[in-house]
């Protein structure tokens, strides 16, 4: 018999943990961010772990980084990488941003493969200038919360 794909018990008591300590380390935000990507990262065996809050005017308006944490990238160059692509995006990105360019759910949590069809995920710039070009693997995965305009 396959394993069924819905969310365990186990999963929600270990997801609550990760909630609750974060909520012990009181109102630093600094930390309880950090901690929730480490959290985050064992919770879904992912090495690398990056989150934030943005402010954006959709469609086409600015990207302006408000807040970005990350967990597991620690080797320099890894770092630089990140920084000098991410500082190069933009919102007509195909793939990064441009699945959720019009989308007005305040909730939208998927899969890269759910938002990004493979024939497109593996031609985009993203892909070639982060992912392959530094050896890392997918899955991509998106939680994101939008406020409607």
């Amino acid at each position: 018999m396959a394993k069924s794909s819905r969310l365990r018990t186990t999963d929600v008591r270990a997801a609550m943990q990760v909630v609750g300590e974060c909520r012990d380390l009181g109102y630093d935000p600094a930390e309880w961010r950090r901690h929730a990507a480490e959290g985050l990262s064992r919770l879904a065996g992912s090495r690398i772990v990056i989150a934030g809050e943005i402010r954006w005017r959709r469609p086409d308006g600015p990207i302006v980084g408000l807040d970005i944490v990350q967990f597991g990238l620690t080797d320099p160059d890894e770092l630089r990488a990140f920084a000098e692509f991410f500082q190069t995006t933009h919102p007509g990105d195909d793939v990064l941003f441009g699945p959720f360019a019009t989308d007005t759910r305040s909730r939208v949590v998927k899969t890269r493969s759910q938002d990004v069809p493979d024939r497109v995920w593996y031609r985009s710039r993203l892909y070639a200038d982060y992912f392959r070009a530094g050896g890392r693997t997918g899955p991509l995965c998106r939680v994101h919360r939008r406020t409607p305009q």
